[in-house]
């Protein structure tokens, strides 16, 4: 699958009215990382990388993951790769590039595998990508046909997506929240809603616009702002807020609810039809990995039912084989972010509106 065009975006702002590589490209001499063709499952090829892997023993992935993902791939990976320590660094999308640039410039190569999002200040994998820093994807899973809908480039895939959609507190709204409309209702004036911060990423913008683009109601935001909300740095805070009591609901909810909600949490969770934020995490294999031939093992691996597993419990899988997911991602266009100057304008907007 491709990401769609931002014209829709640029409509969306219409609707606000006045809301208007860091790594180094040097080539490895490593059969993995120089892009070697593709091999079959089961092929000696890469049988002979999986070799090296081990030979390798070790290999860094950066990513902004939550964590409860990360400690499934970590698991997961060490039980069908035990001889290759996996180790995770993981932080925000704009510390990721940060760290990559100080690797660069102390002349280290940490990240084996760039694990990100759409929203960094970069656009994180495709800028790499087209800058040429990404090595070709070489494990046989990318091309199976169920991962096909994933695999944005030779050099990159989707390896997951989440879906924003409505979560509420079933103690304080029993009746649930069914509609955009339903926000804005009297009893949850002031701050009995959690909303996003929108400097915090310049893809949040977008899925406010979407919110406004699915309420059918231009003034959508301003009425939303005199809710007086309480205004949140993460998904997992409103969440949290959420399941406690300390807010009544939020649009900003993922599939996580419901592990909160299997936990005894009194929470539930709903994907609107029209609305829902889509946040992507993509991966590829850096030229610069110090450990070439076992980030071709990782990349492959995230690819492979077992990789994919590991998301469901806050994520959708980009594969369409694995047991337990919902969502189609075939069917699902992942949100784009918005240049810096419209986060800017929109930033902007949001404080005058929601800081009154």
């Amino acid at each position: 699958m491709r990401v769609r065009s931002r014209a829709g975006l640029r409509t969306q702002l219409l609707i606000l009215g006045s809301v208007a590589a860091i790594a180094t490209g040097c080539s490895s001499s490593s059969t993995a990382s120089t892009g070697s063709p593709a091999t079959g499952s089961g092929s000696s090829a890469f049988d002979q990388i999986v070799s090296a892997a081990n030979a390798e023993g070790a290999v860094t992935l950066y990513t902004p993951a939550q964590q409860t993902i990360i400690d499934g791939w970590t698991s997961g990976f060490q039980k069908a790769y035990p001889k290759i320590k996996l180790s995770v660094y993981r932080a925000s999308p704009g510390a990721l590039q940060a760290k990559l640039a100080a690797d660069q410039q102390a002349g280290s190569a940490s990240a084996d595998v760039l694990l990100s999002g759409t929203d960094g200040v970069i656009t994180t994998l495709h800028g790499y990508d087209t800058s040429g820093k990404l090595a070709a994807l070489v494990g046989p899973h990318f091309k199976d046909p169920e991962m096909k809908a994933a695999v944005e480039s030779p050099n990159r895939f989707y390896v997951y997506v989440s879906v924003f959609g409505w979560a509420w507190n079933t103690d304080l709204l029993p009746k649930g929240i069914h509609s955009w409309q339903d926000l804005l209702a009297r009893g949850l004036a002031n701050g009995k809603v959690a909303v996003w911060d929108p400097s915090i990423a310049p893809i949040i913008p977008s899925y406010y616009m979407g919110q406004v683009a699915a309420s059918g109601d231009p003034g959508y935001l301003q009425k939303l702002a005199a809710q007086k909300p309480g205004i949140y740095p993460g998904s997992e805070a409103m969440e949290n807020a959420v399941a406690s009591g300390e807010v009544a609901a939020t649009p900003f909810a993922t599939k996580r609810v419901l592990t909160l909600k299997a936990q005894g949490a009194p929470i539930d969770y709903a994907v609107p039809q029209k609305g829902a934020g889509v946040p992507s995490l993509e991966a590829g294999v850096l030229k610069s990995a110090a450990h070439p031939d076992a980030a071709q093992v990782l990349a492959n691996w995230l690819a492979s039912e077992d990789g994919q597993k590991a998301v469901l419990v806050s994520g959708v899988a980009t594969r369409s084989n694995v047991p337990g997911n919902d969502i189609d991602f075939a069917t699902l266009t992942p949100t784009s972010s918005v240049s810096a100057d419209q986060q800017k304008t929109f930033v902007d907007t949001f404080n005058a509106l929601f800081h009154k």
